[in-house]
């Protein structure tokens, strides 16, 4: 069960008890209309909880209803806006520095120097632009009493920093820190380089065999079966990717699939291999193979299948690893952010009470 935080602008109303009425107007509606199962809304006001109401069910099957009391959320991604909140507390309060080294708050671990005079300041943490390593396979934990503290988590589990940026939000180089490709582009090399892998594993044995029936068998055949290797291990790739998403629990990837681990040495070996396609298409112009209709099909084969591969490397699904070292690197920054809100917070008791809760 996820959460679904949302901040609605609602008319006053006079009592605890007209919001409560506006409340069951409003949230049986927003659930219908969403097809959400179940809820659990609270309001606050002035730092009290003014009202508090579970609608619908927090198991569906067994007709069992939401309670705002009982009734556990998983907050999620969400749990970064309260993150946030607290750091900008803490900020505004004179306890925590946007700009300062955030070696200097953590106890428990540090930061390896890996750009030495490009510190990680709060600022980065919180806009993505720490340029750590972007990789969350097996990242998570299936049974809430396996979870590692925060420190430890820091300690063992801490992202490779393979990029720096500067106050400005720029990469080495001057590239902006979110200046991308659009993402329907990506899809598009995706799809583009998944149908000729897999029409060249379907084609190329049975022109093969054609041609062999015909007494005419292909010249350097072992660049077409190089082809033919390649595809079949990114057909295997995707298939693990594809049962992990539709087959697997939707916390697979998160968590560390097997079928997904073991598809992934696919996609590394189909990674090398592409390359072994530039070297052998290059070759084939410079030596003239085939003709000229057989040197454009595999030249096509190879643009399509080094799109492919690009975009699974960009999107750290090639495995064995390898990593990407000139990605746009974002990272998960709560596992750092809290032990800092920690640390600035038990400074003053008197009003720490947010901080605290975060990191327990």
């Amino acid at each position: 069960m996820s959460l679904l935080l949302a901040f609605v602008p609602l008319p006053v109303p006079a009592s605890a008890t007209d919001l409560a009425g506006l409340m069951d107007e409003l949230i049986p509606k927003l659930l219908a209309e969403h097809g959400v199962p179940g809820a659990a809304v609270a309001a606050v006001s002035a730092g009290h909880q003014v009202v508090a109401k579970g609608y619908g069910y927090a198991d569906r099957d067994r007709k069992i209803p939401a309670d705002a009391t009982i009734t556990g959320f998983a907050t999620a991604s969400p749990a970064k806006t309260f993150t946030a909140a607290a750091v900008l507390q803490l900020v505004h309060e004179g306890r925590l520095d946007l700009d300062r080294d955030v070696n200097s708050y953590l106890t428990a671990f540090q930061i390896p120097n890996t750009f030495p005079g490009r510190p990680i300041t709060l600022r980065h943490l919180l806009t993505h632009t720490a340029g750590f390593e972007s990789n969350v396979l097996g990242t998570s934990w299936p049974d809430p009493a396996d979870v590692e503290p925060l420190a430890s988590a820091g300690q063992h589990g801490l992202p490779e920093r393979v990029r720096p940026f500067d106050d400005r939000g720029l990469l080495a180089g001057g590239h902006r820190a979110f200046e991308r490709s659009p993402v329907t582009l990506h899809l598009w090399l995706l799809y583009a380089g998944l149908v000729a892998f897999l029409a060249a594993l379907v084609g190329m044995p049975v022109a093969a065999l054609v041609r062999r029936l015909r007494g005419r068998p292909a010249r350097h055949r072992l660049a077409w079966w190089l082809a033919w290797l390649t595809s079949g291990l990114v057909t295997v790739f995707v298939y693990g990717l594809a049962a992990t998403i539709v087959i697997a629990p939707t916390d697979a990837i998160l968590v560390g699939s097997p079928l997904l681990i073991g598809a992934l040495p696919a996609s590394s070996t189909a990674f090398v291999l592409t390359a072994g396609l530039v070297v052998c298409t290059t070759v084939a112009w410079w030596k003239g193979w085939w003709g000229l209709p057989g040197r454009i099909s595999f030249t096509a084969y190879t643009a399509a299948g080094v799109a492919f591969m690009t975009i699974a490397y960009l999107y750290n699904m090639v495995g064995g690893g390898v990593r990407l070292t000139i990605r746009l690197a974002q990272a998960d920054a709560q596992s750092i952010i809290a032990p800092i809100c920690g640390a600035a917070a038990s400074k003053s008791p008197a009003s720490s009470t947010m901080p605290k809760r975060l990191t327990e």
